[in-house]
């Protein structure tokens, strides 16, 4: 078993200890948990009973890339939203008894420069998973582990490692008494994005994506997304560029905020996607706005042109779903779109419709604001015009001055000639004449 303490817990890990951890942490993942399976080897029982439900507790939550040990706030968001909603049994579980976990959460370079890379945090993170598991919990607790994106891929290793070691998918009496609540899964069977592209590998950043999270253990799972996530909700057609688009913004406006309080199962029985799938209840929260309009939606000259263009776009994103292929079966992305057109068609000319529609009910005070952004900006720029003209003009002036102070004028320099010569040449036309 690796030493928790010897992994330097704390805001960082340095290199030297990543090394160490990294070179010992799949033979400790497993030797740890064959140490907690032989603890509990004398309560086993070779027959397949119920299991039953203890009244000790533990909750262990784990952040995502970047974050390091959950803050209170964090952990009092992840327990109202997820936890306590999922797991009635902890209704009065108090935040100060979760056991707020430090895990590395790296991503070189995203996370600086001395960082780990993806797959060695993740290692870390397991084998860090693993240690307090041993030395914190005991083995009669039921335990509720909380992990979110980067930690949510941790939890994933882990309970890969608890089916191997106690296969099955039946209550077995005396079977470690663990289950999981995920939020922006990376391992999401349809929609996460190791599983998208299971098999894919980034070596320059180390990231590898290693599928779908199992649902055939014993260990029962809860799985949220938040549509339009792109790490746990990525379109399954990414030829559709303005879906992935969206998905890649969602990862900016959505993936960071599962634990904002509008994001609560609480009250909210419709976000469960259907039936368990095995082990698994998935839960998908509806996103309101697109993301690919975040970044102009609060520019007061443009949420005219946001509410009209909205629901056309809506549309089109949606379009790179499959929402009727089960949230707990494993799908690869695909290249062909499986849409009916005349369906696509007639969706896209209603939203059309409802666009104006939005944009005539805009209130009042919005629409006045962009008329008057407008009303000011177009004098503005009329303004700027007529100066440019002008300075064009006044320019112009200047240099045909300079030109005349520079060449002579062509009936002064010319000297003037004699009465004589007048004479003669008047003479001259005369006689030609």
């Amino acid at each position: 078993m690796v030493d928790v303490g010897d992994l330097g817990l704390g805001p960082a890990v340095r290199a030297d200890s990543w090394r160490s951890s990294m070179r010992h942490a799949n033979h400790s993942i497993l030797v740890s948990l064959v140490v907690l399976i032989s603890a509990m080897a004398l309560a086993m029982s070779s027959t397949t009973v119920p299991a039953v439900r203890l009244t000790a507790n533990a909750v262990i939550t784990m952040r995502g890339t970047g974050a390091g040990t959950p803050s209170v706030d964090f952990t009092t968001g992840i327990m109202d939203n997820f936890i306590r909603p999922t797991h009635p049994e902890l209704a009065d579980f108090p935040v100060s008894d979760v056991r707020r976990l430090y895990t590395p959460e790296d991503a070189w370079p995203l996370t600086g420069l001395l960082t780990a890379k993806f797959n060695q945090s993740v290692r870390i993170g397991v084998d860090i998973l693993t240690s307090t598991v041993l030395t914190t919990t005991s083995p009669s607790d039921h335990l509720v582990i909380s992990g979110i994106s980067q930690s949510a891929v941790i939890s994933t290793e882990y309970k890969r490692a608890l089916a191997k070691l106690s296969p099955g998918t039946a209550p077995l009496s005396g079977a470690p008494d663990i289950s999981f609540v995920l939020a922006g899964n990376l391992n999401r069977p349809n929609g996460g994005l190791m599983m998208r592209f299971k098999g894919l590998y980034i070596p320059v950043v180390a990231f590898s994506f290693n599928g779908a999270t199992p649902t055939d253990t014993r260990f029962p799972t809860v799985d949220i997304a938040q549509q339009y996530d792109g790490f746990a909700d990525f379109p399954n057609y990414p030829i559709n560029a303005i879906a992935v688009l969206n998905a890649l913004m969602g990862i900016v406006y959505l993936h960071p905020k599962y634990a904002i309080p509008a994001n609560t199962l609480a009250g909210h029985p419709e976000y469960q996607q259907g039936p368990a799938v095995g082990d698994t209840t998935y839960y998908l929260l509806p996103t309101k706005n697109l993301p690919i309009l975040d970044p102009i939606r609060d520019v007061a000259a443009l949420q005219p042109l946001v509410a009209l263009i909205e629901p056309a776009l809506k549309v089109i994103v949606d379009a790179g779903y499959n929402r009727n292929i089960s949230p707990g079966a494993p799908t690869r992305a695909q290249l062909i779109p499986r849409i009916n057109p005349a369906t696509f068609i007639n969706d896209f000319i209603k939203a059309v419709e409802q666009g104006i529609t939005d944009v005539h009910n805009l209130p009042s005070s919005v629409a006045a604001t962009s008329s008057t952004a407008i009303a000011t900006a177009a004098p503005t720029a009329r303004t700027s015009a007529a100066a440019a003209r002008k300075a064009k003009a006044d320019s112009t002036i200047h240099a045909a001055g300079a030109a005349s102070a520079v060449r002579p004028h062509s009936n002064l320099a010319r000297p003037k000639p004699s009465r004589a010569q007048a004479s003669a040449s008047l003479g001259g036309v005369a006689a030609r004449s």
